[in-house]
C-alpha cells in the first residue's frame, strides 16, 4: 500500500532525527525513495524550516540535517501517534 505524503514526510524526518546529516542519496536509500522525490520533499523541508541544508567548502554536494522545528514537529506527531 502507497504511504500518504505525510507519512514520507515524516519518514524522512526520522531518517534525518536518527542518522544525522545527510546526503540525498542516503536519505533515499533509507526511505526507499526515488531521488526526485526526495529531492523535492527536502527542498521543501528545508522551505518550512523543518530541515537545514548546508554544504562543505568547496563542494557543491547538499548535505541535509533537522533542526529543532523538525525535531518538535516529530515530537508532537509521535504523541498524538501514542
Amino acid at each position: 500500500m502507497a504511504k500518504s505524503s505525510l507519512e514520507v514526510y515524516v519518514q524522512i524526518l526520522t531518517v534525518l532525527s536518527r542518522y544525522g546529516t545527510l546526503k540525498v542519496s542516503h536519505v533515499m536509500y533509507e526511505t526507499v525513495r526515488c531521488h526526485k522525490d526526495v529531492k523535492q520533499r527536502l527542498e521543501l523541508l528545508v522551505k518550512q524550516n523543518l530541515v537545514t541544508e548546508s554544504t562543505l567548502v568547496g563542494r557543491k554536494r547538499k548535505f541535509y540535517d533537522i533542526n529543532e522545528g523538525g525535531i518538535a514537529l516529530l515530537e508532537s506527531l509521535n504523541t498524538l501517534e501514542s
